[in-house]
């Protein structure tokens, strides 16, 4: 049985130790899953039409001035980690489901997070190594 991890972390990526360089298949995998838990914004559905009240005061809503509303009660939502609505809800199919939102940072994204910080702390270790005699020898 190999010794190499399964799964590179990007700590080993990042350094360029073990077995895991960036330009891996395995670790444009987990950078790929990062994409997957990137948060959305939502609004309101009277704030998304045009249709809300969030005037700011004074303002005359038959004007004709533009407006553009501030989205005060906007959220975000993890869309690999919340539940949308199927095609069964029809016109409401892809609506978030109020019960099932999961708010950024979700776990996965703070794990992935977590690891890359250590990436970038071995990393920066590597390059204050390297360099200590010689700071023009680097890119770092």
């Amino acid at each position: 049985m190999s010794s190499a991890p399964r799964w590179p972390s990007l700590s080993a990526a990042a350094s360029g130790s073990g077995d895991y360089e960036l330009d891996h298949p395995a670790t444009a995998q987990l950078l790929t899953a990062v994409t997957a838990h990137a948060p959305v914004v939502l609004l309101p559905e009277g704030c998304a039409d045009g249709d809300c009240e969030h005037y700011p005061p004074g303002y005359d809503a038959g004007g004709g001035a533009p407006f553009q509303c501030p989205y005060p009660e906007a959220s975000a939502a993890c869309t690999a980690c919340s539940l949308q609505l199927g095609g069964w809800a029809g016109g409401y199919e892809g609506k978030f489901r109020a019960e099932c939102i999961t708010p950024p940072p979700c776990a996965p994204l703070q794990q992935i997070a977590a690891h890359a910080a250590e990436a970038l702390d071995i990393a920066a270790a590597e390059c204050v190594r390297l360099n200590a005699h010689d700071w023009g020898a680097g890119p770092c």
